[in-house]
């Protein structure tokens, strides 16, 4: 395929959109040619000659711009809930700085999420599970995000979908809940434990640092054995490749943030039968 640019008399030739600015539709039947945008963009795009439009009616023209017009709309106005919401989201956290509940001491807390996404910055928590040492619920509970509305790649995934948490909590208002927990933990156990902590950050920012951090997935690695050669380190297993390896046989499904701290509780009881050493 061509870049229109390298055609002679390329100015001529125009995008639909292009020739309706001017006053001009394609014609019926017209076909065009379908072009890359220029040698330096990777975009496609149907150009058409001044011998493949006429001259189009105001009406013609309105039906035309119709669908960008409603799309400008839509855009504008999902920004004007996004910052109303921001504003809503500021409020919120305003109302619980300094705050978290009272919580007997632990010794050990085992934690999961699920989320919109993989990046912390941008996505948002759908579900958060804590336990301790011995099993007992300490908290569970879906999230209502603030901004996300929709996560079809991670629904996939962990088959939470907004009508699930449409009437739950959003985090601020279960924060100081979060807090008083990890305030009372001396550990905190987790899978990845360092994604839940980066999404869990801006429930528990400001507080004490938690004295130690276990991540299972980090111990697990070498037990398992994968030698990945590329980067000369053992390659991180899957939470469902950990669990299966020590014989757990799951009451919840995975990617369900209950079911994956239960799952890691376990994974971590049997490298303590082993022995093996913390990894922080």
């Amino acid at each position: 395929m061509r870049s229109r640019t390298d055609l002679i008399a390329y100015e001529k030739l125009k995008t639909v959109r292009q020739w309706a600015k001017l006053g001009y539709l394609p014609i019926q039947d017209a076909e065009g040619i379908l072009l890359w945008t220029n040698n330096f963009h990777q975009g496609k795009s149907r150009y058409y000659g001044p011998d493949d439009v006429e001259k189009a009616s105001e009406e013609a023209l309105q039906e035309f711009f119709a669908p960008e017009k409603r799309r400008r709309r839509e855009q504008q106005q999902r920004w004007r809930q996004k910052k109303q919401m921001e504003k809503q989201m500021e409020k919120g956290w305003e109302s619980v700085r300094g705050q978290w509940s009272v919580c007997p001491p632990l010794k050990g807390i085992v934690i999961d999420t699920e989320t919109t996404g993989l990046d912390c910055e941008n996505d948002e928590i759908l579900q958060v599970s804590i336990v301790d040492l011995d099993g007992n619920l300490l908290f569970n509970s879906y999230i209502r995000p603030y901004l996300k509305t929709q996560w079809p790649d991670a629904q996939r995934i962990n088959h939470i979908t907004p009508e699930m948490v449409q009437d739950a909590p959003y985090l601020h208002e279960v924060a100081p809940r979060l807090r008083g927990i990890f305030r009372a933990a001396e550990l905190v156990i987790g899978y990845n434990t360092s994604f839940d902590l980066d999404f869990l950050w801006p429930a528990l920012k400001r507080e004490p640092p938690v004295s130690r951090i276990y991540d299972v997935m980090l111990v697990f690695a070498p037990i398992f054995g994968q030698w990945d050669s590329k980067n000369e380190t053992y390659k991180f297993q899957k939470l469902s490749t950990c669990a299966d390896y020590f014989g757990y046989i799951p009451t919840v499904e995975y990617h369900n943030s209950l079911g994956d701290v239960m799952a890691t509780l376990y994974c971590y009881e049997k490298i303590m039968e082993r022995g093996e050493e913390n990894a922080e």
